[in-house]
């Protein structure tokens, strides 16, 4: 449709209680921006406006563009629905098709936009993100009353980094899950009227002021709002889950979303010739692990001495961006390694903090205009490394295709990328002030490109995105790779615990952390090693190991193993989340159709009880079910139990401390 947009200008309606397409023709649009100082809800109906529709996978994409006649500034929104959720995505561009700078574009808001709200009272749900805790993604509930504001938001440049760019906005029995796809800073404001009858929301980067170059190109964060309603907010973050889960996560080669895997994590300082000992270990004794990880320390200037060990003490952070093999680690570089897990029907993983380098990386030295660095900081400090500038074209090219011959030379078929630094305060030294946000922008965009480009370039290739953990979790990223180390308070059992209980229903495609080490933790066997195991199970187990190959490795693969598919359907805390030692933790993954499940139980080393009963979700009470109690790494023997009594499970464990898996099938 050609023309003027038939309602934009029209008198607005009283703000909709749910988000449609529909609200994208007009009269109030639910992005803004201002342009030469001019607020977009007064220009735009008198731009240029056209229309399209076309199909995508699993719904359909209309775009919105709007053009400025005088300074040829065109601006696309593209929205996205979806046949089987009731929820909208869109995306924001701002391309200059004149021969001139633009005037300034500022504000830019891809979320600007009133809700209705008929409820007394209403809440923002989110979490705290990651810090590095053993809190990590604890629950946040931040009430909202009439002429009360609430914001959230991040500032160290990763999106996750002690803030959530998720929410669920609760107004009574229903309303509105959301999310800002943004790997950098952004923040999200709400802000109640004072009557109570409405909720202004505002989402977008932190700061923008530029000027667009001719024929120059930026997007906005991405905007995804879910309606729910019914009262029941497990219901409907079971619904946010799949739609994680089915539109949100990155894909294989199939256009499947394959799951999660059991990961055998190792340091990468070590020799290559003893690293392929162990692997042909694990294909001897048919160890079930879906992947190979080698992290950080493989690159020069590192090396060992004749017959040493691995070493977590080399200075891995002081050499980064120096992306060869160590001769002395790896004289015979990481193929044979590669060869040999590709026989054996495992994955290969290396780390890599590709956006990070020392002084003493080559690149510094040849081409330093590929680098953002900040004034008065010491980037022989870990913290303020050099930056790879991604906005770059020629470092961005380089970066890919250094990357992506290593993964055809080593076999690799997952990646890991790190990001050990803030980069908000490089964004800003970069910026001038006619160009606020572009050095962010650029960068961010800059790094979605380089991950498709890798994955185009190999197909099938998996990425693991850390980030010191967990702290660039968003939706553009969870469409592109998944997190198999999701905080850096990792290996602790009661901070595993708690964050499988509060980060799964937001976020589901994550790996929990289990370490076993020669000479450290508990016996092999025991009831506190099984209890350390179970600890770490979450939608995949990232194992960290030491360990010579042995059928009790085996046997503990398998048994998560067994568990991992439950973690695919919904998945319910049966105990909130807590740091306390003295309480147990629990929680319940039942496939989406309801015929089976599985509830894990851990009893803390300080509690001191020996029971708990727990309240199962989804159960039909009038159906029969095979129940089964494990409470060693040997199966029970199932037992019958009525859906009346397994909704008030009893589960006894007198170990301290314990664990207990509970398998129930509907019969």
């Amino acid at each position: 449709m050609a023309g003027l947009l038939p309602s934009l200008g029209q008198t607005p309606a009283a703000p909709p209680t749910t988000i449609s397409a529909d609200v994208f023709k007009g009269p109030s649009l639910p992005f803004g921006f201002k342009y030469g100082g001019k607020d977009s809800k007064d220009l735009l109906s008198t731009w240029q406006a056209t229309d399209s529709a076309a199909p995508a996978p699993d719904g359909n994409i209309r775009t919105y563009v709007y053009t400025d006649p005088t300074t040829q500034l065109k601006v696309t929104c593209a929205v996205r629905t979806f046949d089987k959720f009731d929820a909208v995505d869109w995306v924001l561009t701002f391309s200059n098709g004149g021969t001139a700078d633009t005037p300034i574009i500022e504000n830019i808001q891809p979320l600007q936009w009133s809700v209705g709200c008929d409820s007394p009272g209403a809440t923002v749900h989110t979490t705290r993100g990651s810090t590095a805790g053993v809190d990590d993604f604890a629950p946040v509930d931040l009430d909202l009353q009439p002429n009360q504001s609430q914001r959230l938001g991040v500032g160290s440049g990763r999106s996750s980094d002690g803030g959530w760019p998720f929410f669920n906005l609760q107004t009574g029995d229903h309303g509105l899950y959301g999310a800002i796809g943004w790997t950098g800073d952004w923040q999200a404001l709400f802000n109640r009227a004072q009557d109570g009858k409405s909720i202004a929301m505002t989402a977008g980067m932190l700061a923008t002021h530029l000027v667009l170059h001719p024929g120059e190109t930026i997007r906005s964060p991405r905007i995804l709002l879910m309606n729910w309603k019914g009262g029941d907010v497990a219901v409907a973050q079971g619904v946010w889950r799949q739609l994680m889960i089915n539109e949100y996560s990155a894909k294989d080669a199939d256009a499947k979303v394959p799951p999660m895997p059991i990961s055998w994590d190792t340091w990468g300082t070590e020799f290559g010739s003893v690293k392929l000992k162990v692997i042909q270990g694990m294909a001897e004794q048919k160890i079930p692990a879906d992947l190979y990880w080698i992290d950080a320390g493989w690159y020069p200037p590192i090396t060992l001495p004749p017959g040493a060990g691995y070493s977590v003490g080399s200075d891995w952070a002081g050499h980064r961006g120096n992306w060869v093999l160590s001769p002395n680690l790896y004289p015979d570089t990481m193929k044979p390694l590669g060869e040999a897990l590709k026989a054996a029907g495992i994955g290969f993983l290396v780390w890599f903090e590709a956006e990070t380098a020392s002084p003493d990386a080559p690149w510094v030295t040849a081409h330093p205009d590929w680098y953002l660095t900040v004034t008065g900081h010491d980037p022989n400090d870990a913290g303020w490394p050099h930056f790879l500038n991604l906005g770059n074209p020629a470092a961005a090219s380089a970066i890919t295709s250094t990357v992506s011959q290593f993964i055809t030379d080593n076999e690799l078929t997952w990646y890991r990328q790190d990001y050990n630094f803030a980069p908000a305060p490089y964004w800003a030294a970069a910026d001038k002030p006619d160009r606020v946000g572009m050095s962010e922008i650029q960068s961010i965009t800059g790094l979605y490109k380089y991950w498709d480009d890798l994955r185009a370039q190999h197909p099938g290739l998996r990425i693991d995105n850390c980030a010191s953990g967990g702290r660039r979790l968003d939706i553009e990223t969870a469409s592109r790779s998944v997190s198999l180390w999701r905080s850096d308070n990792a290996c602790d059992p009661i901070g595993e615990q708690f964050h499988t209980t509060a980060l799964n229903p937001w976020y589901p495609m994550n790996a929990g952390v289990w370490a076993t080490l020669k000479g450290q933790g508990p016996a092999i066997g025991s009831a506190e090693q099984l209890y350390m195991q179970r600890s770490g199970y979450s939608s995949g187990l990232t194992v960290c190991i030491d360990q010579d190959p042995a059928p009790w490795i085996k046997a503990a693969f398998e048994e998560f193993d067994e568990v991992r598919p439950y973690y695919m359907g919904d998945f319910y805390p049966l105990l909130p989340p807590s740091t306390d030692g003295s309480v147990w933790a629990a929680w319940e993954c039942q496939k989406l159709d309801k015929s089976s499940g599985v509830v894990v139980v851990l009893r803390r080393p300080g509690s001191p009880y020996a029971a708990v009963n727990l309240t199962l979700q989804a159960i039909d009470p009038n159906a029969s079910y095979a129940v089964e109690i494990r409470l060693t790494r040997d199966k029970a023997q199932p037992v019958t139990m009525k859906g009346s009594d397994l909704q008030h499970l009893v589960v006894s464990i007198n170990d301290k401390p314990g664990s207990a898996l509970v398998f129930y099938t509907k019969q």
